[in-house]
């Protein structure tokens, strides 16, 4: 169907969504065109700031236009569109408040500090100077020194701002040097004022990815003057694991594992049992009491959590970022480019968040002729542009190493990992957010949930898919256990062999709710009798756990 023989603003929302299914992308404008200041206001609600509020939007946008296929029910586009927005939201602000450790420019005119640290951008620092009130900068105009300043930092951003098209430094321009607002810079330029908003949030990026290629390029040809800098260094492939995993961080560890020279243990002789058991992974569970969203397996304090845990692997573990949003123009990211560098010239590998996907990668190498790192992962590429450092996923910044051995007993190590798995599952450890339910009473929290017909049944069939493979694991980590009487003893290894056996039977029970509500389409949650079946299993998988987690507890006092 041709758009010149369809009024398509005519249309219902289900007879644009089945044209768009079809290609028809002016089906799809249209019915984003027609919902797009609620999407908007819902972004907003989160964000209380319009530019990233924005972001949000644009993101949710791409989302819908690629997953419009898989809406089961045309009739609930609303809904499904608005969890859309509410997820991508969620992303933005899953660490740190509002913003993170970013700041918009909305943020910065709004909430002006006299700590200019807190900003972490100095061109965004640069040009909230610039946003205050017209009589506080006149205020300076008799100053020669603070004149001569302001014309110093005025050309300084004006040339970032070459990076900018002719339209977007017209409105740029006005906005930040002339103070007019989005609303008059809509009059004066004849164009909407959420195209304003959309120009505005993409100059900043553009300004941020500007000084950012500027540092590189500058830290890079600090390097490449240093007769001692290496300018390629490629760590040997080792073998990948080929079951299934969906703890990426942990398979990270595995493959790092291989490099290490340990005099102290046998790190290649690691399973993936022993390391999700030691670091505790195969034992945590965390669910968001408003609803459940992808986030939820990775909400916690990466530093503090991966530390500890491979301190019981026998590794004093170096990190740089706390998996919290960043600006790309902040200096960290120089600081993590040297990290990098500085920890494969020792010969050790660097894990890495999100640099491909929203999964944990392995860089074993770099290439600054060419400006690339050689990365491993759950994904085919092996390469990776230095400029994507930052982007997208990645400017969750969250990089680690082993670091150094040291020598850590049996006794120790399983001490280590029994104290973390029940403080976790007994609510002691801290959760990053207070929306965020952690250990045995995050089962009450998905059963409450559960209860609901509007979860999201991705999210939902993601977090089973987790939780179950994980639990496999704590059940094969608690039975290796039970078979080193040469280094736990009988009774160690009876109670690890009695603990095992309740994991074991909580991860068979994941595994019905996993056919019930099968990845990624998620099942039929709309269906009683299927969301009855589901809570029931939910409480059957609790128990079992409490009960295994009772006896870990008599293991510990035991050691």
């Amino acid at each position: 169907m041709a758009d010149s023989n369809v009024e398509l603003q005519h249309l219902s929302n289900s007879e644009l969504i089945a044209m768009a299914r079809t290609g028809l992308h002016s089906a799809f404008n249209e019915l984003m065109l027609r919902h797009r200041k609620q999407a908007f206001q819902w972004a907003y609600q989160y964000t209380d700031d319009p530019y990233l509020a924005e972001d949000i939007v644009q993101e949710a946008l791409i989302n819908a236009f690629l997953y419009l296929g898989n809406l089961e029910h045309i009739e609930k586009f609303i809904p499904w569109f608005r969890k859309i927005i509410t997820n991508q939201a969620l992303m933005h602000l899953r660490r740190g408040g509002p913003h993170g450790k970013e700041r918009p420019f909305s943020s910065l005119i709004q909430q002006h500090s006299e700590h200019n640290d807190e900003y972490g951008s100095p061109i965004e620092l640069l040009l909230s100077k610039f946003a205050r009130q017209r009589s506080e900068m006149n205020d300076t105009l008799n100053d020669p020194a603070k004149i001569w300043l302001r014309q110093e930092t005025s050309n300084l951003i004006h040339s970032m701002l070459q990076c900018l098209n002719a339209k977007e430094r017209e409105i740029f321009d006005a906005y930040f040097f002339k103070l007019y607002t989005p609303q008059e810079i809509s009059t004066m330029t004849s164009t909407s004022s959420s195209n304003v908003y959309t120009i505005l949030s993409r100059s900043r990026r553009k300004i941020q990815q500007q000084q950012f290629h500027s540092n590189l390029t500058t830290y890079l040809q600090s390097r490449a003057s240093d007769p001692v800098k290496n300018s390629k260094v490629i760590l040997a492939s080792k073998s990948l694991y080929f079951g299934e995993i969906w703890d990426t961080f942990s398979l990270c560890v595995l493959h790092a594992l291989q490099y290490s020279q340990s005099p102290f243990n046998l790190p290649s002789s690691s399973t993936m049992a022993e390391i999700m058991g030691f670091t505790g992974q195969a034992f945590r569970l965390q669910i968001n009491q408003r609803h459940l969203d992808l986030f939820e397996a990775s909400a916690f304090n990466w530093r503090r959590t991966f530390t500890k845990g491979l301190l019981n692997l026998g590794y004093a573990a170096r990190s740089i970022g706390d998996g919290q949003h960043i600006p790309q123009t902040s200096d960290l990211l120089i600081e993590a480019f040297n990290f990098i560098h500085n920890t494969l010239d020792q010969g050790q590998p660097v894990i890495v968040w999100g640099y491909v996907h929203p999964y944990f990668a392995l860089i074993h190498g770099y290439d600054d002729t060419k400006k690339l790192f050689h990365i491993t992962g759950l994904f085919e590429q092996q390469t990776m542009d230095y400029r994507e450092l930052g982007l997208d996923w990645g400017a969750d910044l969250f990089i680690l190493s082993l670091g150094t051995p040291y020598p850590v007993t049996a006794m120790d190590s399983l001490r280590g990992a029994l104290s973390m798995i029940i403080m976790h599952n007994e609510g002691f450890e801290g959760s990053i957010h207070p929306d965020y339910v952690q250990g045995i009473a995050a089962y009450d929290v998905w059963i409450t949930l559960l209860s609901r017909e509007d979860i999201d049944p991705l999210a939902h069939a993601y977090q089973i898919c987790w939780t179950s493979n994980t639990r496999l694991f704590a059940f094969q980590f608690l039975e290796s256990i039970a078979e080193r009487t040469a280094d736990y003893g009988d009774i160690i290894c009876k109670l690890a062999s009695q603990a095992a056996v309740y994991y074991k039977h909580a991860a068979e029970t994941l595994y019905h709710l996993r056919k019930l509500y099968p990845f990624p389409a998620g099942g039929h949650h709309s269906c009683p009798s299927t969301r009855a079946k589901g809570i029931l299993l939910l409480e059957q998988v609790k128990s079992y756990e409490q009960q295994g987690l009772d006896i870990l507890k008599k293991v510990l006092n035991n050691l």
